[in-house]
């Protein structure tokens, strides 16, 4: 399986907003804190918009985390990743840039340095990758569906089956399944932990994705596993 590659050349230039701006730890600390007093928008403004459980509002995804209320916001572009996160009831803000595509950095990194905080457990993720004979991974191969809560409604994809992963082929992109287990997958590209849903033959009948905290399904829509050429 292929390891890092640099990031291809992209010209910022013809994009607004991340292509007309560039930003550091501190410029986005002291965005935190004129947030916090108020100097840019009013408490009545933030109380009417950061509303929880509403999801993406203007840039932020607003929920819990850590059994603490959360504003995320988050940023990825070939050659970065960036997140942002706030836990205004606890006037803790978490930041991270990194030079890497992966969300390893958001998810997985930045919840850990705010369990730190808390005093909570740091769980680490299992990301050692299992060898599994080929006949395993050919069994995932073919058609699936997520539902109309994913973040590309009811998008449909393809597994494929490649000498030591999987891989999900997507419309536009694609993005390799590393094996945890026989039944497990870690998606490697946006940190995501995947695990089989079978029926009582063991057959593999759909997906269950999960991305942070939240859970998406994805039904199998192959009669029949599909057997590479």
């Amino acid at each position: 399986m292929k390891g890092y590659d640099k990031a291809a050349y992209v010209d910022w230039s013809n994009k607004t907003g991340n292509g007309s701006l560039f930003s550091t730890v501190d410029d986005l600390f002291r965005f935190d804190r004129a947030l916090e007093a108020e100097t840019l928008l009013k408490s009545s403004t933030c109380r009417t918009y950061f509303v929880e459980g509403i999801g993406n509002r203007y840039g932020w995804y607003i929920g819990r985390r850590l059994g603490h209320r959360v504003m995320s916001a988050k940023g990825r572009s070939p050659g970065f990743a960036a997140e942002l996160d706030r836990y205004p009831d606890d006037d803790l803000t978490v930041i991270l840039l990194s030079n890497s595509y992966s969300s390893v950095t958001q998810d997985p990194v930045a919840q850990a340095i705010a369990a730190i905080v808390f005093g909570q457990r740091v769980t680490v993720p299992n990301v050692r990758a299992a060898v599994l004979p080929q006949s395993v991974l050919l069994s995932y191969e073919g058609h699936y569906q997520f539902g109309p809560d994913f973040f590309t409604p009811d998008e449909k994809f393809r597994l494929i089956a490649q000498p030591s992963y999987v891989l999900l082929q997507l419309e536009n992109e694609s993005q390799p399944l590393v094996p945890l287990s026989p039944t497990e997958f870690l998606e490697r590209k946006f940190f995501g932990h995947i695990v089989a849903e079978e029926d009582e033959q063991g057959k593999v009948i759909g997906l269950t994705v999960r991305y942070g905290t939240h859970d998406f399904h994805a039904l199998r829509l192959d009669a029949e596993p599909a057997i590479s050429q």
